[in-house]
């Protein structure tokens, strides 16, 4: 489980855990499609993985959260690492020309919006609003 820290800590609610939730979602499920996709085409599978690999790294640290209740704002730092990660593979996806620009686009909307929620709450700002239609 995860040490809280009162003096550093942040509240937790259904709608943050979906916020984090659905962009991680996202690009699972993108990277999934452009797996499924191209099968065949060894060096686009090649850039996809190390996407689907960081999206699989920040679920599970969602995964780690409680359901309501408060957890230690350096919990949040603990996404960086991914984050970073998964810039850099999208960075290099984007170089492929048979990978959809579309859905790499979402991929990589997906993690701004992710970086950008990480930010705002250790920034002890409040989390980045919805958008319509968003991943």
């Amino acid at each position: 489980m995860i040490d809280i820290d009162s003096a550093a800590a942040v509240q937790l609610s259904p709608r943050l855990l979906h916020d984090l939730r659905t962009p991680i979602n996202a690009i699972l499920g993108y990277s999934d499609l452009l797996l499924d996709d191209a099968p065949d085409d060894t060096d686009l599978c090649d850039r996809v993985l190390p996407v689907r690999a960081a999206g699989d790294e920040l679920n599970a640290l969602v995964g780690l959260l409680p359901a309501a209740g408060v957890v230690e704002l350096a919990w949040l730092a603990s996404l960086q690492p991914p984050l970073v990660r998964l810039k850099a593979a999208v960075a290099v996806l984007k170089t492929h020309s048979a990978a959809p620009a579309e859905d790499v686009a979402r991929i990589e909307t997906a993690c701004g919006r992710l970086d950008g929620m990480r930010a705002s709450r250790a920034a002890n700002e409040s989390p980045v609003e919805p958008m319509a239609g968003a991943v």
